[in-house]
């Protein structure tokens, strides 16, 4: 059981996402009390629906996902810890700011028979988190969440791994963070919104990216300069990403209202 925030106790949840943007719902509604910077890592330690948080910007990918949260958890007692942020859909049936409760993680591994492995979650947790409702626009589904070490910007590509993995959806840092949680026996949870389909294209924007995961604005004007035509395909992806931190905010505000 996880108690409500208490100021006398030095108990949190941990919501680690990649980008400030997917982070930037939650930090406009809870009660910051400090934030602490970690060379490319930045937490935000506060209040929000009565619990202790600490909002963890880990910066993109696998290995650095994973050093943020050692960190954390090597300065704060964390009693749950909540791995959100965007996805690429690999399903038809995964729209445009849907969200996808992680059931199972899994990451290729080429040298192992089979090529990949699988990691399940708390089935009582996905189970509880499953109850609750959707905002209105989107819809909840559950299934399997394939973790890689690059954008995938092929259409076919992710369809062919959907069907290959059987998964709903590809991320960059969650399969990680749930194999460290377990190893620690600490409970763990994956919520990912939707910012673009399996239907769609996209450019690989992530060389404009500093270490942190913040846009390199020299960087990406640059690249507008000399790529202009990504120019409109950043802006939709923009709005895309404005919707899926809009739908994921709002859940885990849910999530954390009925949490017990």
């Amino acid at each position: 059981m996880i108690s409500k925030y208490n100021p006398r106790m030095d108990a949190f949840i941990c919501i680690a996402a990649a980008l400030s943007d997917e982070l930037a719902g939650i930090k406009q509604r809870m009660a910051l009390r400090r934030r602490r910077v970690w060379g490319p890592v930045t937490v935000f330690e506060g209040e929000w629906q009565n619990y202790g948080v600490l909002l963890v910007r880990t910066g993109i990918g696998r290995q650095r996902a994973l050093d943020a949260v050692r960190r954390v958890l090597d300065h704060y007692t964390v009693v749950l810890l909540l791995s959100v942020g965007y996805a690429g859909g690999t399903d038809p049936e995964v729209k445009l700011g849907d969200l996808v409760l992680a059931d199972r993680v899994l990451r290729r591994e080429p040298e192992a028979s089979p090529p990949w492995r699988t990691l399940p979650l708390d089935p009582a947790l996905v189970n509880q988190a499953m109850l609750l409702s959707c905002p209105d626009e989107a819809t909840l589904h559950r299934g399997g969440l394939l973790t890689l070490d690059a954008v995938v910007t092929d259409p076919a590509e992710k369809a062919a791994l959907g069907r290959e993995f059987q998964v709903a959806a590809v991320d960059m840092e969650t399969f990680d963070l749930v194999d460290h949680a377990r190893r620690n026996n600490l409970p763990v949870l994956s919520v990912r919104a939707i910012s673009d389909t399996v239907d769609q294209r996209l450019a690989d924007l992530t060389h404009l990216l500093k270490e942190s995961g913040e846009p390199d604005l020299l960087k990406a004007g640059w690249h507008v300069l000399t790529h202009p035509g990504d120019l409109k395909q950043a802006l939709s992806l923009r709005a895309q990403t404005r919707l899926a931190t809009d739908h994921l905010t709002r859940f885990l505000a849910d999530y954390l209202r009925y949490l017990k």
